[in-house]
């Protein structure tokens, strides 16, 4: 995927890639190439709880959602690569939200206990802008 698909995603400037059947949830940074192009920020909303930003990432959010078989994979390499921001083993599901053109919102629930588990938002403020690597 490295070779073939990373350079189409940073050419087309695709925000965020869904990926699944790894039976985990994970959210990593923007990365390219195996190099965190931007991490998250950890923010508090109005209620006091964590989301975690990207402000006009320069490269992909990637997340894996394959959360179906959670209790049969446990597969995770320690210590975890850096752009590796969060990994859970919970059954469960992704609500994703393209609110406009520039705001997208992730928030994954945990199936059992409907307790959000995770939030993230990505913002591009100039879409059409080609990126650029720091």
């Amino acid at each position: 995927m490295i070779e073939s698909i990373e350079p189409l995603l940073w050419k087309y400037r695709v925000n965020i890639g869904f990926y699944g059947h790894n039976h985990v949830v994970q959210r990593h940074s923007a990365v390219l190439n195996k190099t965190v192009i931007q991490a998250s920020t950890m923010v508090l909303d109005d209620d006091f709880n964590e989301v975690f930003w990207h402000v006009n990432p320069q490269a992909t959010v990637h997340m894996v959602t394959g959360t179906g078989g959670a209790a049969f994979t446990k597969n995770y390499v320690t210590p975890f690569p850096e752009w590796n921001e969060m990994v859970m083993y919970e059954y469960g599901y992704a609500r994703v939200e393209a609110v406009n053109a520039s705001f997208l919102s992730w928030e994954w629930v945990n199936s059992e206990t409907g307790v959000i588990r995770d939030r993230m938002m990505l913002t591009q403020e100039e879409p059409t802008k080609p990126w650029v690597l720091p």
